[in-house]
């Protein structure tokens, strides 16, 4: 019995693909500007924690809840307009809650709090506060203090109080004491949990970056790509003909292009896992460049005075 196959494309088919070239190009470079019109101008990505800067919740839920009735609970909690995004499948019931925010207190109630400590306890030498910490402050004594008090000082202001660390110090030295109060993940999570019940949320994780890190990280990013390109540049020049080399820099600035342009259009977070998939595509792009322009260098040589479109 005789085996038949089914050929979509019949052996010793050809056809001219560039011939298309220009319309090809115009095309591509429509689509490029417009990306990188969206990505600079407008709407912008979507960046994730890692370079927006502010907290990120991880939630779980027991049971299926609407992401627009997470996004008003937060956002009534003087959040601003929250971010919530969908993590996993549908049936895992778990979402990302972004604010654009990492610690509750203000450098206001911060010092009103320095205040009230100060009143109760004496001794107070100095204190410290960084909103892009966290939700810390650092209180400087002369001499041990009842950390019972110091609490107490704190909390009379409605700041809940979630830890105090006293900090060894050597003698003659001031002695340190960390206050760590209720945070933006602290009192989102307990807003869900009043919500939805105690047993039905569950933060998985809280991640917290402030926005000088988030603008390092985020040019960090791009010179990951820019040396990137530019050693496969060195690489083609040196493999081939440094003639070669253009082509590979506009086809990788092209397919990374793109690749942002998915961003862009699916409004799926943008963070460090998406500077790695933009990575992997610029590898994906040289190696196939680089096989074409093997084959490109033996015709050449077989074919020596046709034009190289032929």
């Amino acid at each position: 019995m005789e085996m038949k196959y089914f050929d979509l494309i019949k052996p010793g088919t050809t056809h001219d693909f560039v011939k298309y070239r220009r319309i090809a190009v115009t095309v591509s470079l429509i689509v490029n500007a417009v990306v990188l019109f969206g990505v600079i101008v407008w709407p912008g990505l979507n960046y994730g924690v890692d370079f927006a800067g502010g907290t990120e919740l991880q939630v779980h839920f027991k049971k299926p809840v609407d992401p627009g009735e997470i996004r008003d609970l937060v956002a009534h909690q003087g959040f601003g307009e929250p971010t919530v995004q969908r993590y996993g499948s549908e049936s895992e019931n778990q979402f990302l809650v972004r604010v654009e925010r990492i610690a509750l207190l203000t450098p206001e109630r911060a010092q009103a709090i320095k205040d009230s400590v100060s009143q109760v306890i004496p001794g107070l030498q100095s204190f410290r506060f960084d909103p892009e910490v966290g939700d810390k402050l650092d209180f400087f004594f002369k001499q041990p203090v009842d950390e019972n008090a110091l609490r107490a000082a704190v909390e009379k202001l409605g700041t809940a109080v979630k830890e105090i660390r006293p900090l060894v110090s050597r003698e003659g030295q001031e002695h340190e004491y960390t206050v760590i109060t209720q945070g933006t993940g602290d009192k989102i999570g307990s807003a869900l949990r009043e919500k939805y019940g105690p047993d039905q949320v569950e933060v998985v994780r809280t991640d917290y970056v402030g926005p000088q890190v988030g603008k390092q990280l985020r040019i960090d990013g791009i010179l990951a790509v820019v040396y990137a390109i530019g050693m496969i540049l060195v690489y083609v020049g040196l493999r081939f003909d440094f003639r070669f080399s253009p082509g590979v820099v506009i086809a990788l600035v092209h397919d990374a292009i793109i690749t942002l342009g998915f961003f862009l259009v699916s409004r799926h977070e943008f963070n460090l896992t998406s500077v790695t998939v933009i990575l992997t595509v610029v590898g994906y792009s040289v190696n196939d460049t680089i096989v074409i322009y093997d084959r490109i260098r033996e015709n050449a040589k077989k074919h020596k005075g046709r034009l190289l479109r032929d």
